[in-house]
């Protein structure tokens, strides 16, 4: 049972929902999506200011499946259901998300990756990341005693890019004498300002030195290998140009695309490429400089 408009709420401007029952020959019906928008006094969080969402009742007995389409006609790319577990099926098919549901239950559907990948609807993206850079004497071992020290407080590592680097003066350093750590890690402030004293501490490292927040440069790498059929080319190259991503590599029925940019610019070029099917991908990691004088 899907309900009619109700008078006070805003339908939604963006998109449109039809339901329908799983048994054969069901027909699909209309649902009345209302729209919200996240204000400034209501905001959990300031990123979510001017968020619209749409939302949509029914009552149910059995599996059900929802058509999500966007009002303006824009196919949808990809589609994703928080909690996951909840929904038996969701994809994309001719720019239309199917969702499908065994049982009544409550869903966030994220289209084309807009949402957050934790089910609180406030923008809550888990702990925060925090880039670390630390320049050490290339010595056997000291990776292990680095590791230890975020692992002895609870600190998870996202990503480790170890490279040759030159000397705090930048020439007196016989080669391979030092290395630069770069360090994306996920914690608590407190216990971040922790480990960084710690890590000073150790005999191999010069410096440590915790970027978040700074100006800076950075970049990473990816190498996404997808399935590429005929009629699926030409819309994963205007994906690749739109990045500025270059093509690695063409087979009969895949590509391989190279793409260098941003964490979160890659984050959303990966997910743009997901419908097309993914068959391999490989990230380096992020590495990043300081802006102006300032050390590394």
């Amino acid at each position: 049972m899907v309900y009619p408009p109700v008078p006070g709420l805003d339908p939604s401007a963006h998109y449109q929902v039809r339901i329908r029952s799983t048994d054969k020959g069901a027909k699909w019906q209309s649902a009345f999506a209302w729209q919200t928008e996240c204000k400034k006094e209501e905001a959990y969080f300031d990123t979510l200011e001017g968020w619209t969402h749409a939302y949509v009742n029914f009552e149910t007995s059995g599996p059900v499946e929802i058509e999500i389409s966007r009002i303006n006609g824009q196919p949808i790319r990809s589609a994703a259901v928080h909690p996951e577990r909840k929904a038996s099926d969701c994809s994309v098919k001719d720019g239309k998300a199917l969702v499908r549901l065994d049982k009544p239950c409550l869903v966030a559907v994220d289209i084309d990756g807009q949402m957050d990948g934790q089910d609180t609807g406030k923008g809550y993206k888990g702990p925060p990341l925090h880039t670390i850079s630390l320049l050490v004497r290339n010595k056997p071992g000291v990776l292990v005693r680095v590791s230890l020290v975020f692992s002895r407080r609870g600190y998870n590592m996202e990503s480790l890019v170890v490279s040759p680097a030159l000397s705090v003066e930048g020439t007196d350093a016989t080669p391979g004498e030092f290395s630069r750590m770069t360090i994306t890690c996920s914690g608590d402030r407190d216990a971040l300002e922790q480990i960084i004293k710690q890590l000073e501490k150790l005999i191999d490292v010069v410096h440590a030195i915790d970027h978040t927040g700074q100006p800076v440069i950075e970049s990473e790498v990816a190498l996404v290998k997808l399935r590429a059929g005929i009629g699926d080319r030409t819309e994963i190259l205007q994906i690749a140009e739109s990045f500025k991503a270059t093509v690695s590599d063409f087979g009969v029925d895949s590509v391989i695309l190279r793409c260098a940019a941003g964490t979160a610019k890659l984050d959303v070029f990966i997910k743009l490429l997901m419908p097309f099917g993914v068959i391999e991908l490989v990230r380096s990691g992020k590495i990043l400089m300081a802006r102006g004088a300032q050390a590394t």
